[in-house]
């Protein structure tokens, strides 16, 4: 019995000092850390803002939702728990023709609050204002014209997946599966372009 005591109690010790040690790196590291990500967005559900078929009869379409994403920003520790996050993005679709694009682009700000769930996993959620939303064309489509669309606020729901903190000095990186609602509305005609997506981005944090 006094050995199961003695490993009972060095147990604890030992869960106490890895705990305490995690705190203590959370506590002596800035609160402050810089990320970015680069991923896709699928929209399949959002609106269609152009769709028409290419000289060769293949279709195509630009989706209000589609496209590339990258972002950067900051995010900053209120506790060992729980992080604030700034970021400001470049989203674009387009079309794949040669002699003549379409493309609709967007600069997303967003404003997110996470919780951390142990070393791997953060979840959060937030506000997002997708500004500079803007349809062109250009080359032998230019004709369409172009058209800037008004965006409505937005929210935002993440999970990531991080490797451990501190595991490596080069900073941590990550899976980042994002759900995002938001619309746009073009004034002249009231008409208002959905944009909900998912989002899955590859993320780094330093």
């Amino acid at each position: 019995m006094r050995y199961i005591a003695i490993a009972a109690i060095a147990i604890a010790i030992s869960s106490g000092a890895a705990a305490q040690s995690r705190n203590t790196e959370l506590q002596t590291a800035s609160p402050w850390q810089f990320f970015g990500s680069m991923g896709w967005n699928f929209g399949d559900g959002s609106s269609d803002l152009v769709k028409g078929t290419y000289t060769n009869g293949s279709p195509f379409v630009i989706k209000a939702g589609n496209g590339l994403a990258v972002a950067a920003g900051v995010s900053y520790s209120l506790n060992t728990n729980t992080d604030l996050q700034f970021s400001v993005g470049h989203e674009r679709t387009t079309t794949a023709s040669s002699d003549g694009e379409f493309a609709f682009t967007r600069v997303p700000v967003e404003l997110l609050g996470f919780y951390n769930l142990g070393d791997h996993w953060r979840l959060g959620g937030g506000l997002r204002l997708a500004t500079s939303a803007r349809l062109e064309s250009t080359g032998s489509v230019s004709s369409v014209g172009n058209y800037t669309f008004s965006p409505k606020p937005g929210y935002v729901l993440e999970a990531q997946y991080l490797t451990k903190r501190n595991a490596n000095p080069l900073g941590r990186f990550g899976l980042s599966f994002k759900l995002v609602d938001e619309s746009f509305e073009y004034a002249p005609t009231n008409y208002t372009a959905k944009g909900h997506h998912l989002g899955v981005s590859l993320i780094y944090y330093r």
